[in-house]
């Protein structure tokens, strides 16, 4: 027997409302908003992953993208309920990270990248 996580309605009904608002949403209808919302369910696990997921979408696309990005988008964070995994047509290289890029930090240089680097500021011209 197979239990079936539990996903409220209200949680699925606030992430398909955020959704439902972006420029070039096909439809107005309830039918158009059923369907993401029944999308929600077959990706989800929980309710937090529900609202993660509608957040997320709006972050990241300024306006409709499709309900396979939405599930590309889901795919990055985690197994979708239903198993079915895809990557997203809109950014090759990967769905962009929550995190903020670190500053790259330079670890201590020897003697001989110090030389380098010397070396390099050297020949070059910086515009003035």
């Amino acid at each position: 027997m197979t239990i079936k996580p539990h996903l409220s309605r209200e949680a699925v009904e606030q992430a398909t409302a955020e959704i439902f608002l972006m420029p070039f949403f096909p439809g107005s209808d309830i039918e158009s908003r059923a369907m993401v919302m029944r999308y929600f369910f077959d990706i989800c696990h929980t309710d937090e992953q529900v609202l993660w997921l509608g957040k997320r979408y709006v972050t990241l696309f300024s306006k409709w993208a499709g309900l396979r990005e939405l599930r590309a988008v889901a795919c990055s964070k985690f197994k979708p309920r239903d198993g079915i995994e895809v990557y997203s047509d809109t950014y090759i290289d990967g769905i962009p990270s929550e995190r903020p890029e670190a500053p790259l930090q330079l670890g201590p240089m020897n003697e001989e990248s110090r030389k380098l680097l010397a070396g390099l500021m050297k020949s070059t011209e910086f515009p003035k």
